[in-house]
Parts: structure tokens; C-alpha cells; sequence
């Protein structure tokens, strides 16, 4: 058995409204993260995640599955997130589609869910000319052709869009770090690292909500939110520390600490 760094690891729930995609999301992630060999599709009945006769049959995901590399039930498992102080993350699907819009999206998201919504990519077109996301990180447009990225400028036209979505997400990151904000104040430029470093630092502590946007069934910026995983969520050794996560002897019913986390912690220190 292969011992994996639990640093390494994240464990991650696909949480939407039935028909947003999470079938295709997590089909075109596995195959991002070679983790299978070819995308399946609900229409073929080939997909990891919908396997029992009648959700090939239906089209539909019946029952939650497990993956290795839900309708008005969203709200209700978003509360649980808030009440467990679970940090997540955004993926605004089916950006490909007709009437796709990414900033109506944004303003439901805030409505819906009382939180602010970060954009860390936007996107390069929408509808059918949809083709890639802008990196707010890097700022770079990254499209997408059969799933793999390539990086160039951003367009001219959409070089005003993207500065103000990087300002609203530099702004949001100096909030809860001191010394970022004032280096900021003082007309500094914040550097990649630190900007990535703040990103890490917010999301985790669930300052904001990352957002990232793509297409699952064309695989346009899954790669985008496969980087984002690990950087804007917690190993679960980071998650026990920001939560103490604490279980009962069966024998006694004291309090303890689970052995992996204790394994974790010993070999941080």
C-alpha cells in the first residue's frame, strides 16, 4: 500500500444543484489528474460516479459515490460547511453554454450564500466562443485545446476586466494580513508569492470564497481548479488544527485524538 504524505492529501465533496455538471466535472478532473484514460460521458453511460443500471439509464446521479486522484440539498450542505468551518471552494461550470454569464453568477452566489465570492480566473468568452480563463494569479489568459492549456497575453480587450477582478482579489487578500496591507497602503505591488501566499492564508480561514469557471464537458479550466485544491483547501492534518477534530474510545467514551492526526502533528513538529 502506497503511504501518502497527508500533507499531500485532499479530501474534497462535488456539491451542486442536479443538472450543474458535477458528473462531468469529476470525470474530466480524473482524467486531468490521470487518474483514468479517457473522459467518460452520462450520455454513454461510461462515467466513473454514475455506475448502478438506473442512473445510466435515468442520466442522473442517484447516489453519492467515492473518486479517487445534490438539488435544493446545496444550501442545506453549504450551512453544514459553515457550521463545521469546512473551507471550499467555487467552480462556476458550463461557462460554454448559451446565456452563460460569469458576473450574474458571482452576484447569485453572494445572494445565496451570504459570502464573498473571489474570482482567482475569468473568463476568455462565453457561449460557444468560450476558450479559456484568465489567470487573476499570474495574470495570463490560459486556453484550453482537448483539455491542455497554453499561456499567452491577455487580450487587449480584456485587460480592464481582469485588472479589476486582480484589485478586488489583492484587496481581499491585505484585509486579514497586516503587513501585506501596509506595503499595500504605501503603493507597493505585491508580489506573485505573496499574493499566492494570501490566497492560501484567506481561503483556508474562509476570509472568502475562490472562485474559478470552466466547462467540464469541453475539459476548458478543470486543469485551473485542479491547481486550485491544493492551494485554497486544507490537508486534513492543517483542517484538525484549524478545527480540532476529536472522536470517543469505544471502550471508556473518552475524548481523543485520531492516530493519523496525532501521526501528523508529531511529525510537523
Amino acid at each position: 500500500m502506497v503511504n501518502f504524505d497527508i500533507e499531500k492529501i485532499r479530501n474534497v465533496a462535488v456539491i451542486a444543484h442536479a443538472g450543474a455538471g458535477k458528473t462531468s466535472l469529476v470525470e474530466a478532473a480524473l482524467f486531468d489528474a490521470k487518474a483514468t484514460d479517457r473522459i467518460g460521458t452520462i450520455e454513454d453511460g461510461t462515467t466513473i460516479t454514475d455506475y448502478e443500471p438506473e442512473e445510466i439509464h435515468r442520466k442522473i446521479t442517484i447516489s453519492s459515490a467515492t473518486a479517487f486522484c445534490v438539488k435544493a440539498e446545496t444550501e442545506k450542505i453549504w450551512q453544514y460547511a459553515c457550521k463545521y468551518e469546512v473551507p471550499r471552494l467555487v467552480f462556476i461550470n458550463k461557462m460554454d453554454r448559451e446565456n452563460a454569464n460569469f458576473s450574474m453568477a458571482l452576484g447569485e452566489l453572494e445572494k445565496s450564500f451570504g459570502s464573498a465570492p473571489i474570482p482567482l480566473n475569468i473568463p476568455i468568452g462565453s457561449a460557444e466562443g468560450f476558450e479559456g480563463v484568465i489567470d487573476l494569479i499570474e495574470m495570463k489568459a490560459v486556453r484550453f485545446q482537448n483539455g491542455q492549456p497554453s499561456v499567452s497575453d491577455i487580450p487587449a480587450e480584456l485587460k480592464d476586466e481582469a485588472e479589476e477582478y486582480r484589485k478586488k482579489l489583492v484587496e481581499k487578500i491585505v484585509e486579514s494580513n497586516d503587513a501585506m496591507l501596509e506595503k499595500y497602503l504605501e503603493g507597493a505591488v505585491l508580489s506573485t508569492d505573496e499574493i499566492i501566499k494570501g490566497i492560501r492564508e484567506s481561503s483556508i480561514t474562509r476570509q472568502f470564497i475562490p472562485v474559478a469557471c470552466g466547462s467540464a464537458t469541453k475539459n476548458i479550466g478543470v486543469h485551473k481548479l485542479l491547481d486550485m485544491i491544493p492551494l485554497c483547501l486544507p490537508s486534513p492534518a492543517e483542517k484538525a488544527n484549524i478545527t480540532p477534530i476529536k472522536g470517543k474510545n469505544a471502550k471508556n467514551s473518552d475524548e481523543v485524538i485520531p492516530f493519523i492526526i496525532q501521526r501528523a502533528t508529531a511529525k510537523k513538529e
